[in-house]
Formats: structure tokens, C-alpha cells, sequence
């Protein structure tokens, strides 16, 4: 399963990054039909170096025309950010069943912030860091002004284009897998942290 599959490799990795967007909105128990993974990660350069050694055991691409190993190169990811306006770095993978998954390089929570009100969730032994539904709340109020039980960001056209070029299995095979892991990860025990500090 492509979830659990990167979740855990980001954490044999040891990659600081939570989980944000439609998947971590479904963590939290608001249903949304999601196309991509949204992550925000620590942006210096040893956690980019090891999340890029992640993305290459899948293998995911950049969709901007870059080489990989650049977002490992914390400066050149400060100068995207600060030169071009970047907001997200997507990544893609051959397989039209995968999920394109988007990190999140200019969030208006800084991470360490983010992180020290995370959710943690166990599912199947992967430790799965979630975005706390405040943090949620205040990264998408920055994108669009719908609450989060609205909660959805535009959908391109090129977007719907490719989803209908895949097949109608690779379609219900990946719709399966964001069901299935959707279903575990709701079901798994679940740690709270406020202030850096698990909850009781």
C-alpha cells in the first residue's frame, strides 16, 4: 500500500515531516476524497538529504523540471522559495496509480511550531505524524478562506486530465489503497502532543 509503503520508509529514514492536506483532514476523521499527499518537512539540509533518499526508493520525480538532488541542497530550496514564489515541491511518480505527492516548502506554520503540536498515530508499527486540526485549519485559511469542514483547494484541469487518462483499474486501484489505509489509520491508537509534550 503506497501509504504505508512511503510512511514508512520516511520513518526508517528518520525524515522530520507531517502529514498536512486532504489525507491528514481524513486522519482527523472530516471524509475527503483527496488526489495527492501533502507533507511539510524540516527544511534543513540533512532532513532534505534523507527525504530525498526516500523519494528515489520509490522512485518519485520533480515535477518542475529540476534534478532530485537538488531539494537536498537547503540553499537552492531557500532560493526557489525566495526567487520564484515557490509554495510546494511535487513529486510524481511512473506508476499512474501513485499518488503525486506535494511538499509544502513555504507554510504559514513554521514546522518546529507544526511539530510541537502534532498527532502521532501507530498504524501497523509506522509512526505517522499528523498536523494538529488548528494547524490544518490555519494552513489552509491561508490558501483559500473555507472552513475545514469545506475543506478542498482546486483541482486543475491538467489534474482531471491525467486522472482520466489512467485506467479505470489503476483509477479503483488507488481510490482502494486511500480507502484501505484510511481505514487503518483511523483505527490506530493515537498520541496528542501540545507544547512538544505527549498528552495523557
Amino acid at each position: 500500500m503506497f501509504y504505508l509503503d512511503l510512511f514508512r520508509a520516511l520513518q526508517e529514514e528518520k525524515v522530520r515531516y507531517l502529514v498536512v492536506g486532504g489525507v491528514a483532514v481524513n486522519l482527523h476523521g472530516i471524509g475527503r476524497l483527496t488526489v495527492d499527499v501533502d507533507l511539510m518537512l524540516a527544511l534543513d539540509a540533512g532532513n532534505l538529504g534523507r527525504f530525498v533518499a526516500v523519494a528515489r526508493r520509490f522512485p518519485l520525480k520533480p515535477v518542475v523540471p529540476v534534478n532530485l538532488d537538488d531539494f537536498a541542497d537547503a540553499a537552492k530550496v531557500a532560493g526557489w522559495i525566495r526567487d520564484k514564489g515557490m509554495l510546494a515541491f511535487a513529486l510524481r511518480s511512473s506508476d499512474p496509480a501513485t499518488p503525486t505527492v506535494d511538499i509544502l516548502v513555504r507554510p504559514v506554520v513554521p514546522f518546529d511550531e507544526a511539530w510541537a503540536h502534532r498527532v502521532l498515530r501507530t498504524v501497523e508499527g509506522i509512526e505517522v505524524p499528523i498536523a494538529s486540526v488548528e494547524d490544518i485549519m490555519r494552513l489552509k485559511a491561508d490558501l483559500n478562506p473555507y472552513p475545514i469542514t469545506d475543506y478542498w483547494y482546486e483541482v486543475t484541469d491538467e489534474q482531471i486530465r491525467e486522472h482520466l487518462a489512467r485506467s479505470p483499474l489503476d483509477r479503483l486501484r488507488w481510490l482502494d489503497d486511500a480507502r484501505r489505509f484510511t481505514l487503518l489509520a483511523r483505527a490506530a491508537p493515537l498520541k496528542v502532543f501540545r507544547e512538544g509534550k505527549a498528552q495523557e
